[in-house]
């Protein structure tokens, strides 16, 4: 079986890779797993930063599921309009092999490889540690958390001066750099309602 992880040649797919990756912010943990008590960033959370990306830079993602030497592993594939591509191999560890122990070690698997390939890190989705890799522009979970949080607050003459201190007609039109400042001073006010 060829192991190898990539084509003869990656000067191409380097250089969309790292545009892409210039376009992509970080996945949020935003599904709970309730066995740890903790949150992960889903197949869907992680598809979701990558895919306009990569498809923007002539990039697609594929896998497939093969057996080397007794061993399942799903194979993730980075692949460029060039012909050249970048390749992971991840085990597929389950406890038993039924089809929904197998589904889920290849959601897993799909999910890993995808990160690994285009180096997407998780955060929490808790809108102060939000990123945005696009400059001058909330990212759309950005503006849906935003959207939440007013949402909540019906205090017209509060929403008004927070507008008039970063000086803007619409709270939604905040800069990047104003999120956070923003973020935190929303959720204060939505607490102080409890």
């Amino acid at each position: 079986m060829n192991m190898e992880i990539s084509s003869p040649t990656i000067g191409a797919i380097s250089e969309a890779l790292s545009k892409a990756q210039s376009q992509m912010g970080n996945a949020l943990k935003d599904s709970a797993n309730p066995f740890f008590k903790s949150k992960y960033a889903d197949l869907a959370s992680v598809t979701d930063v990558a895919k306009k990306p990569l498809t923007e830079n002539n990039l697609s993602f594929s896998s497939s599921c093969v057996t080397i030497e007794g061993q399942n592993y799903l194979i993730g594939t980075l692949s460029h309009s060039s012909g050249e591509w970048i390749r992971t191999f991840i085990p597929l560890i389950a406890d038993k092999m039924d089809m929904q122990k197998m589904g889920s070690a290849i959601s897993y698997a799909r999910r890993y490889a995808l990160s690994s390939l285009c180096h997407i890190a998780t955060e929490d989705d808790d809108g102060e540690s939000t990123v945005n890799r696009v400059p001058g522009s909330l990212s759309d979970k950005q503006k849906s958390f935003l959207e939440s949080l007013l949402s909540k607050i019906d205090d017209v003459e509060y929403l008004q001066k927070m507008a008039q201190y970063l000086s803007l007609s619409d709270l939604r039109d905040v800069k990047p750099a104003d999120f956070d400042k923003l973020i935190t001073s929303l959720k204060k006010k939505v607490s102080s309602y409890d």
